[in-house]
């Protein structure tokens, strides 16, 4: 077989697998809107998606394994959207922005997510959202390089899990809209980052002064 037919068979089964997978997180999707949680199964998403139990075996280890790698995919979005947020903006008006597109993403999953918040442990997500939304933050605001790593490690870990939580609990209860959970989110991650910020560069002035 020349390359050129091993690349092209390669390419082949690469669509397969792409195919077979967007298939498989379909169904539970669907499942999930149409039957809540107790209709999530192994068996029920294989028969949604068109395969056999064999084939979802071949693609993720369990339903927790479908579940992690479609919040993974969520999770990328959100971290492109901190990405291509202006550096520029001022970090109030890039955190509205950053919650706006938090907010229209859940609306749009919003049976998947309540499906995450009543099924799945929230340390996933905080470990993914973590190291982006640090790296964002301290564009905005590089008065917060004043604080050492390990401290302002601790702060962001604090901040995104208190963030996933508000989130979280509003998608288990759905008490009130969703607009009331980003407001109080952006208003204590603005006022704790901006004002550690000014207090360390402060502090780190008063030390070379002195």
């Amino acid at each position: 077989m020349t390359k050129a037919n091993t690349a092209g068979k390669s390419k082949s089964l690469d669509r397969r697998v792409v195919k077979t997978r967007k298939a498989i997180r379909d169904a539970l999707k669907s499942l999930v809107v149409t039957k809540g949680v107790k209709g999530v199964s192994i068996s029920a998403i294989a028969r949604e998606a068109d395969i056999d139990r064999k084939t979802f075996y071949l693609h993720y280890e369990s339903i927790d394994d479908l579940v992690e790698s479609l919040i993974k995919e969520h999770l990328t979005e959100i971290s492109d959207v901190i990405k291509q947020l202006p550096s520029e903006a001022n970090l109030k008006e890039a955190l509205k922005v950053f919650f706006s597109k938090i907010n229209a993403l859940i609306i749009e999953n919003m049976d998947f997510y309540q499906y995450i918040a009543g099924n799945m442990p929230i340390d996933y997500t905080i470990k993914h959202l973590r190291d982006p939304l640090g790296e964002w933050i301290l564009e905005l605001n590089p008065a917060l390089t004043a604080i050492d790593e390990k401290t302002l490690d601790r702060l962001l870990s604090f901040h995104v899990a208190g963030v996933v939580a508000m989130y979280d609990s509003w998608l288990q209860s759905r008490e009130g809209e969703i607009e009331e959970v980003s407001s109080l989110a952006l208003e204590v991650v603005f006022n704790s980052f901006e004002g550690l910020g000014i207090r360390y560069l402060e502090k780190r002035l008063q030390i070379v002064w002195s």
